[in-house]
């Protein structure tokens, strides 16, 4: 597709799928190993496409794509990650603090 569909897909993934289990379903319990797998496939793709193998001016382009693949949400995504960082340690410090104990 086009590179605004693009952008519009990976905007869609995140804000369907990837920001509602990162910050509500990775924090309330652990995920299947299933979950997991697609959760992590989806973190992967939204990246963008992979460089190739093969040399060339093409992986100039594909690399700017990927540079650019999150930048519509990128702000926002910084702030959900941020949050569910600060969660997983609210939940983990009790254990933090008796394990010091």
């Amino acid at each position: 597709g086009t590179e605004a569909e693009l952008e519009r897909r990976r905007k869609m993934l995140w804000v369907q799928l990837l920001m509602p289990m990162t910050s509500q379903l990775c924090t309330a319990r652990a995920l299947s190993d299933r979950e997991g797998s697609v959760y992590t496939y989806c973190w992967s793709a939204s990246q963008g496409p992979p460089v190739s193998i093969r040399q060339g001016g093409h992986n100039a382009r594909i690399a700017l794509v990927a540079k650019s693949a999150r930048e519509s949400y990128r702000d926002d995504m910084t702030r959900v990650l941020s949050e569910t960082s600060a969660e997983f340690e609210k939940q983990t410090r009790p254990l933090y603090e008796e394990l010091l104990a």
